[in-house]
């Protein structure tokens, strides 16, 4: 079924190559037989391991285009990934050769090689053979793989990574990292990364394309026992976009497949399968439980009785969870980012619905790197207005019930970032936010934030804005 449906897909792309009166696109005849004037080589990192769902149909028929432009006259290269990822020999000899005369012969021979290819990059006895995943290492394999003498004269390359993110083992071991209470900046990481041992554990990426292939935030879908938030895939999927551009790819790029819903299994057994893979304790915060924010159920539709006071909320929404380029009021990736902000956008439909004379702040905070400093207001502006027209635009928060306000690096939780006397970036991490806050007198930031204003530390702009729109 999976191979009817990809070869279908293939059959209407050639379909366009097909005509007898002239060459198709990006072909030319050279002494009678078609040459490829494109070709491109490929290299496949594969994650077929435990803790990792199945890889679907969808996901093959997203590499086939790939392999389409790479069979005659390209290159491909298939890398299982696992502890110590290896290059899997998957091609016959000569087989990316160009020999058709005739547009027949070149539709028959680009598409019964990519059907060939997807059947043994689909082979389920390919699987990871020794335990943990070092992505990084693959990263590695498949640089050098592009840059090998077999590949010499092809100009585009690229790498397509089909795996959860997630290392376990070798220069980037993830379990290393303490993620209690939230993620640790993806800057901090990438910079360890490059500078380790004094040279960087980086691949040179120059000249290569590399495209992740995965579920809604791009990287795989994780199988149980490991478990990971939409929060944790946003985050591994911002890790590896930081580390792929610092390593100089010419572009980095998601897509998206369905279907992730079969897990691969792992067997106390000496043959199994899918060799067992350490699991990352991502320690965040839980996932927004309706009922507990607001003393009953939602869900039902109604509110009790007697409805409660208005639920105190106070909610952090750091660059880890929105991807702000750094300095800046944009996203990395749009998309990531306001699925991230969905989860969100729900609390607050339903704050409105039950409550729709309240109004939440949308507070927007920045580091400093000067001990006292004002921090960035102006950066602190656009992003709380950047939060607030995404809440607006995409999920119809009202407009009016969403005041926004900038605090700079004045505000009284904000985190030290100076703790021996000496600035530490990723200590600052925390105060580079925007902050959703309720507009009531059980919200403990705000009170605190209203103190500070009666005793003359915020931003004079801070304070002008706060006492404009307080009741």
């Amino acid at each position: 079924m999976k191979k009817l449906g990809v070869l279908f897909m293939i059959i209407v792309a050639l379909f366009a190559l097909s005509g007898c009166d002239r060459s198709p696109e990006g072909y030319a005849r050279v002494d009678g037989v078609f040459v490829n004037e494109n070709p491109i080589a490929v290299a496949i990192i594969l994650g077929r391991h435990a803790n990792a769902m199945a890889v679907p149909d969808s996901a093959y028929a997203a590499i086939a285009p790939y392999l389409q432009r790479a069979v005659y006259g390209g290159y491909v290269s298939l890398i299982i990934l696992d502890g110590t990822p290896t290059t899997v020999d998957i091609v016959p000899s000569n087989f990316f050769e160009e020999t058709a005369r005739n547009t027949t012969v070149l539709n028959n021979t680009i598409n019964s090689r990519t059907t060939q290819l997807l059947d043994a990059i689909s082979d389920p006895s390919i699987s990871a053979r020794r335990s943990g995943v070092d992505l990084l290492a693959a990263m590695r394999e498949a640089r050098n793989v592009l840059t090998s003498v077999a590949v010499e004269g092809i100009e585009e390359k690229h790498i397509i990574v089909v795996s959860t993110g997630i290392s376990t083992t070798g220069d980037l071991d993830l379990r290393t990292i303490n993620f209690a209470g939230m993620h640790p900046p993806v800057d901090s990481i990438v910079e360890r990364l490059t500078h380790a041992h004094g040279v960087g554990v980086l691949p040179d990426l120059t000249g290569i394309n590399v495209t992740f292939i995965g579920a809604n935030d791009g990287m795989a879908a994780v199988a149980p026992m490991q478990e990971a938030r939409t929060i944790d895939n946003i985050f591994l999927g911002n890790l590896w976009r930081g580390i792929v551009t610092a390593a100089g790819a010419d572009s980095v790029n998601f897509e998206n497949a369905s279907g992730w819903n079969v897990p691969n299994i792992w067997i106390d057994d000496i043959a199994t399968q899918f060799p067992f893979v350490p699991m990352v304790a991502f320690a965040n915060e839980p996932t927004i439980n309706l009922s507990d924010i607001f003393g009953f159920d939602p869900a039902a539709g109604m509110a009790p009785p007697y409805l409660p006071p208005p639920p105190a909320i106070e909610i952090r929404l750091g660059t880890e969870v929105l991807s702000f380029i750094p300095d800046e009021a944009d996203f990395y990736y749009e998309e990531v980012a306001i699925r991230a902000l969905e989860e969100y956008a729900n609390l607050l439909e339903t704050f409105f619905y039950f409550y729709p004379d309240e109004r939440i702040w949308v507070v927007g905070t920045t580091a400093t790197s000067t001990q006292g400093g004002a921090g960035n207001f102006d950066l602190g502006v656009r992003r709380a207005e950047r939060v607030r027209d995404v809440l607006v635009t995409e999920f119809d928060i009202p407009y009016d019930r969403l005041l926004t306000i900038s605090l700079g690096a004045r505000f009284p939780w904000i985190v030290d970032a100076f703790p021996n006397g000496v600035y530490d970036s990723p200590t600052s991490q925390p105060n580079r936010a925007v902050w959703l806050l309720t507009d009531n007198e059980d919200t403990e930031k705000l009170n605190a934030l209203r103190e500070a204003d009666r005793r003359g530390e915020l931003l004079p702009e801070s304070s002008a804005r706060l006492n404009a729109l307080s009741r």
